[in-house]
């Protein structure tokens, strides 16, 4: 089975503290590395309930391809300390990925570009590939004063 993402998400002020939004602004956005890590997560159009969420260490710099070692249970957006090895979680319905092998491969890193090739196996016994673009986008009309 196989989950092709085309993903697109905004980032805004009302996900984390304005401190943490500051932070995963600048890892997602500006390339840099105020933090060890970070994670984030984006619902997928299967259900309503359903997610995937990755956490990378940082810098993310252009060209770079982090292997993918680990699923985790969980999700959310902001700083990671210590961040661990590059991991991702999927749950759809209630079911999880239990394993994760593959890697995030960074097209860009102002704003974060990544191509997915992951490949889970899920608490149903059953096994699914996660490929795609990931990408981020920031609305500044929606969170003017989110950077300041």
């Amino acid at each position: 089975m196989e989950l092709e993402i085309q993903r697109e998400d905004a980032l805004a002020a009302t996900n984390l503290s304005p401190n943490e939004f500051r932070l995963v602004y600048r890892m997602l956005f500006e390339g840099e590395a105020p933090a060890a890590g970070v994670v984030w997560t984006h619902g997928l159009q299967t259900g309503a309930s359903d997610f995937f969420a990755i956490s990378l260490a940082t810098p993310l710099v252009a060209g770079q391809t982090r292997q993918v070692t680990s699923a985790f249970q969980g999700g959310g957006w902001g700083p990671l300390t210590p961040p661990g090895a590059a991991a991702v979680a999927l749950r759809i319905d209630t079911i999880w990925a239990t394993a994760a092998e593959g890697e995030a491969r960074v097209i860009q890193a102002r704003p974060l570009v990544l191509e997915v090739d992951v490949g889970l196996v899920l608490s149903s016994g059953d096994s699914l590939i996660l490929t795609g673009t990931d990408s981020f986008r920031y609305d500044r009309g929606t969170c003017p004063d989110a950077r300041e």
